[in-house]
């Protein structure tokens, strides 16, 4: 099994939705933030980034009490990180420049990607117990414009051995874009099928 159909049986679609949904806000409401301080525009360029990683760290937790996940703060000395747990995964979130970019070094990123990766080689992933170790390492990227609202990009990968890249598979979470409850669907192929009209239709509303 491929890293990422575990993390699809593992993880909740409502999960992947509300991840979609407060780490979009928090983009809007980090730039709110910022410009109720009425800085000049270099200050704000400096500040926005910031400010913006506290909404998407905020973002991170409430997905995961809304869902009833495991979720803890660890101080790796210079910045504080939320890991969230759910199944086999922990999952932490950063901002890359593009969806194919590797991953910033953080002693903590590469402690979780060179774990995962002992699992992957010596190990059976789809036995391996819920919320015990070794987990699986799945991280949220995402970017914006710095001045920006809204994210460019937001995607679940997971990281090779010293960040060196990423595995094969990722998750897109621009397709889990707030479904009704009732149009929950069961499966990736009916999720995609249901959230990309939805999408155009809200773009196109944006857009007028």
């Amino acid at each position: 099994m491929e890293i990422a159909e575990a993390f699809k049986e593992d993880i909740p679609v409502r999960f992947l939705e509300a991840l979609n949904r407060h780490i979009t806000e928090a983009y809007e409401s980090g730039k709110l933030a910022v410009d109720d301080q009425g800085l000049g525009p270099d200050e704000t360029y400096n500040v926005l980034p910031l400010t913006r990683r506290g909404h998407v760290e905020t973002a991170l937790r409430r997905a995961a009490a809304e869902c009833g996940l495991t979720v803890v703060t660890e101080n790796t000395g210079y910045w504080r990180h939320v890991v969230v747990t759910c199944g086999r995964f922990r999952i932490t979130q950063t901002t890359t420049l593009d969806t194919d970019s590797p991953l910033r070094k953080a002693a903590y990123k590469c402690g979780y990607a060179n774990e995962q990766q002992l699992l992957l080689d010596f190990g059976d992933m789809e036995s391996t117990p819920a919320h015990e170790d070794p987990h699986l390492y799945a991280i949220i990227i995402h970017r914006g414009p710095v001045l920006a609202s809204e994210p460019d990009f937001m995607k679940i990968k997971f990281p090779k051995p010293d960040l060196a890249g990423y595995h094969e598979g990722e998750v897109d979470l621009a397709i889990y874009a707030e479904l009704p409850e009732a149009e929950h669907a069961t499966t990736e192929e009916q999720i995609v099928d249901e959230a990309i009209p939805k999408l155009k239709q809200k773009r196109a509303r944006g857009a007028g």
